[in-house]
């Protein structure tokens, strides 16, 4: 991945949880994902960079923080099938606004997204693209952790 991409997607990461949700993000260094170990996030908000690169950006959430999110946002579940809806459009949305900021800054490259998928469950599983290493970078914010993870090359 070129030096100057990660920066701008932990940014725009980072600016899209304090605009929205006004929790003062902090954001780690980046490390390389183990792709064999486990993980405790309940939901993960994916979405694809295409066009000038390729590549993924995935934002993960654990449960608690998705309903204190939710909750900020005015909406609450009253049944499981609506908290999974719910859960959808906010990390869809959240999804949508990082990787939007990401295209409109890295405009060089001619960057373009995809559809947010959103993979919710225990340990889910992400099937990473083997062209490029996954950079893993753990944010805090006021409500608690949440997790970046790219993976991206440009073509």
């Amino acid at each position: 991945m070129s030096s100057d991409i990660l920066p701008v997607i932990v940014q725009a990461a980072c600016e899209a949880m304090d605009q929205m949700f006004s929790l003062a993000p902090a954001a780690a260094a980046p490390r390389e994902l183990d792709q064999k170990a486990g993980h405790g996030w309940d939901a993960s908000g994916v979405i694809g960079l295409t066009g000038g690169g390729k590549g993924m950006v995935v934002l993960r959430l654990r449960k608690a923080m998705v309903t204190e999110l939710l909750k900020m946002s005015g909406m609450e579940a009253s049944t499981a099938d609506e908290e999974e809806e719910l859960t959808n459009s906010l990390l869809g949305e959240l999804t949508n606004v990082v990787s939007g900021h990401v295209i409109n800054t890295l405009t060089e490259h001619d960057l373009d997204i995809t559809v947010p998928l959103i993979v919710q469950g225990p340990n889910h599983k992400i099937n990473w693209p083997a062209f490029a290493p996954v950079h893993q970078v753990p944010i805090t914010t006021s409500l608690g952790e949440m997790e970046l993870l790219v993976c991206f090359a440009l073509k």
